[in-house]
C-alpha cells in the first residue's frame, strides 16, 4: 500500500519549530507562577513586619487606657518613616485605601479592643435619619475600615448588612471586636432583594455595598441594581462614605436620595458623591452587574 503525503506528515515527529514554541510556552508558564509566589511572599512578610510594628508601639503604651493609647499608637506609627514604607508596599482587596485606612483596620484587628477609641464624627443628617424610627437603606463602597459598622454597634442598634460571603464577612467583623448578635446577613445572590424586603418590614436599617469587580479591575464598576430598588419603592436611602482623618479619626459623610427617575440617574449622583474623594485612577463607573 503506497503511503500517501498527508499521511506521511501525520506521522512525522513535530517540527523543531513546534518544540522550540511549546518549550517557550512552558517557560513563561513557569516564570509566572515564579514571579506570583515571589509576591505573595513578599506580602506574606511585609504584613508580618506591619504587625510586629503595631505589637510594639502597643508595648510601648500598654499602661494607657484605650482611649488613651489608641492616639499614642497612631502618633508613633504615623511618624515612623520606615513603618509608613512598609504600608506603601502592601497590597489589599480595596485597592483605593489609602495608609491611614489600611494602619486602622490593622490595629483594630490586631487589637480589637482598640474598637471602642476610635472618634467618630456623625454628620447631623445621618443621626436623623436613624433617629426617625424609619428603616433607612444606605449604600457605600467597599472600604477597608470600619464605619457605618461601628456605628451602629456603638448604638447597640441592629442592622442588616447584603453581604457576598456571610461567613467571611462576620469573621472579619468578630475579629475586630464587632457584636455579631447585632448583625443580619444576607447572602447577595438572586433572591437578596427578596429578602431585603422581608427586612423593611421589620424596621432595620440596611447597608450594602454597591461596587464590585470586573474586567480585572477590583471594586471599580458600580451596580445600579439597588438604586432601581431604592428609587422603585421610595425607601429612606442615604449615600455614605467616610474618610479616616491624620488623626486617626473616622469622618463619616452622607448625601440623601435626590430626585432621580430610575436606577441610572441614582447611580450617576452617588458616583459624582463619591468620586469627589478619589484620584481619577481609582474612580468609579456604572456597570451591569453579571453573575
Amino acid at each position: 500500500m503506497v503511503e500517501t503525503v498527508s499521511q506521511r506528515l501525520g506521522n512525522a515527529p513535530p517540527a523543531k519549530a513546534d518544540q522550540r514554541r511549546r518549550s517557550g510556552l512552558n517557560g513563561r508558564r513557569v516564570v509566572r507562577r515564579a514571579t506570583w509566589l515571589c509576591r505573595r511572599a513578599e506580602q506574606f512578610i511585609l504584613w508580618r513586619m506591619v504587625d510586629c510594628w503595631i505589637m510594639v508601639a502597643d508595648l510601648r503604651h500598654r499602661k494607657e487606657l484605650p482611649e488613651y493609647r489608641l492616639p499614642l499608637i497612631w502618633k508613633y506609627l504615623s511618624r515612623a518613616a520606615f513603618f509608613q514604607w512598609l504600608l506603601g508596599r502592601l497590597r489589599v482587596l480595596q485597592s483605593r485605601a489609602g495608609r491611614r485606612s489600611i494602619l486602622l483596620d490593622r490595629i483594630i484587628a490586631r487589637k480589637p479592643e482598640l474598637s471602642r477609641a476610635v472618634r467618630l464624627h456623625v454628620p447631623a443628617e445621618l443621626s436623623e435619619a436613624l433617629d426617625t424610627g424609619d428603616a433607612p437603606l444606605f449604600l457605600q463602597v467597599h472600604e477597608l475600615h470600619l464605619s457605618l459598622t461601628l456605628l451602629f454597634a456603638r448604638q447597640r442598634r441592629q442592622f442588616v448588612r447584603l453581604v457576598g460571603n456571610p461567613e467571611r464577612h462576620g469573621a472579619n467583623l468578630s475579629a475586630r471586636g464587632i457584636d455579631l448578635s447585632l448583625v443580619h446577613f444576607v447572602k447577595n445572590d438572586g433572591k437578596s432583594l427578596l429578602a431585603l424586603r422581608d427586612c423593611l418590614k421589620l424596621g432595620l436599617p440596611i447597608c450594602c455595598a454597591v461596587d464590585f469587580s470586573a474586567r480585572r479591575r477590583k471594586f471599580g464598576f458600580v451596580s445600579p441594581a439597588m438604586f432601581e430598588f431604592a428609587v422603585r419603592r421610595g425607601i429612606p436611602t442615604f449615600y455614605v462614605k467616610s474618610l479616616v482623618t491624620e488623626d486617626g479619626e473616622i469622618r463619616l459623610d452622607c448625601l440623601p436620595l435626590g430626585d432621580a427617575i430610575d436606577g441610572n440617574e441614582a447611580a450617576r449622583d452617588f458616583l459624582e458623591f463619591v468620586n469627589a474623594d478619589m484620584t481619577a485612577s481609582s474612580q468609579l463607573e456604572i456597570g451591569e452587574y453579571q453573575r
